[in-house]
């Protein structure tokens, strides 16, 4: 129940709130993203891309849903560590909200372009 008072009075603060809900916003799109790009379930899927040697790594399709699975696990964990922290030291609660933010960012990022090249 103290996380719950907790969770409320960190959403209360304007900085958490609008990282939060940028990171939500963050989140939920690169989630929607495989609802608009359909993943082929190919036994091989390009997961990474490198500028300066073209594709790096290739898996089988279902690594590109274990990454994104990974990620919101980090996000959950860090949201539930920033709720924890609230009370001693608001400087690290808004770094890790700030850590979710820019994960979520790349993840959104990385899953935009590399399923250009696996539709």
């Amino acid at each position: 129940m103290t996380i719950l008072r907790s969770a409320k009075v960190l959403y209360k603060d304007k900085l958490a709130f609008w990282l939060t809900n940028f990171s939500l916003l963050f989140i939920l799109s690169s989630w929607s993203v495989f609802l608009f790009k359909r993943v082929k379930p190919d036994p091989l899927a390009v997961i990474h891309v490198n500028i300066y040697s073209g594709i790096d790594v290739i898996a089988g399709h279902n690594w590109l849903f274990i990454i994104p699975a990974i990620f919101l696990a980090a996000s959950i964990l860090n949201f539930w560590l920033a709720i924890l922290l609230w009370t001693r030291s608001r400087l690290s609660a808004y770094l890790l909200l700030s850590t979710i933010l820019f994960i979520n960012l790349a993840l959104f990022l990385y899953l935009f372009t590399i399923l250009n090249y696996n539709t």
